[in-house]
């Protein structure tokens, strides 16, 4: 079973988690929480460009009420063509059970984005992450990470680096069925 994690340096070659503490919430001023990529933590905010409309931004506040995977990723990283088909497959499997995908591509050009979406038939919104912020803000130092949010924005796990379907599922189930 995989523990889930918080950002940690990692080393892609042995590309396996470990086990953090859940953080405790500051309050940071009258009644405002303190937002951080730690378990237990509401999640940091973003506004990025959606790859299907470059018009079209998606923020944090507008995944809020359903659980969601957030997947920070690129097309180059092998890791993440390894992840890629895990992903697709647990969105068909988990859409009617509430939980929403999003994928973050990180710093690359749109082009190279949509070819990869296309190719690996991604169904769920992918957002561009063009400068880098995003990925910052939540500590990415290694691809793909991705973090799994409850319906009202805590983090409840993070993973750094591929997972399989097992691991997958178990990080849904805890969404799903909280202790």
């Amino acid at each position: 079973m995989t523990t889930p994690v918080t950002a940690a340096p990692i080393s892609m070659a042995a590309n396996t988690p470990a086990g953090t503490p859940a953080a405790t919430p500051t309050p940071a001023a009258a009644g405002a929480e303190k937002r951080g990529i730690l378990v237990g933590q509401l999640a940091p905010q973003f506004e990025l460009q959606t790859l299907a409309a470059a018009d079209r931004t998606l923020t944090l506040d507008d995944l809020l009420g359903k659980p969601t995977v957030l997947s920070f990723w690129t097309t180059w990283c092998p890791y993440c063509l390894r992840q890629t088909p895990v992903l697709v497959a647990g969105a068909g499997r988990y859409a009617g059970r509430g939980v929403q995908f999003v994928g973050i591509d990180v710093s690359e050009k749109i082009e190279a984005v949509a070819a990869y979406a296309d190719q690996h038939a991604i169904a769920y919104p992918v957002l561009l992450d063009t400068d880098g912020q995003a990925a910052g803000a939540y500590g990415v130092d290694g691809y793909p990470t991705t973090y799994f949010l409850n319906a009202e924005g805590r983090i409840v796990a993070h993973q750094i680096g591929a997972m399989s379907d097992e691991q997958l599922t178990t990080f849904v189930e805890q969404l799903l069925n909280p202790k």
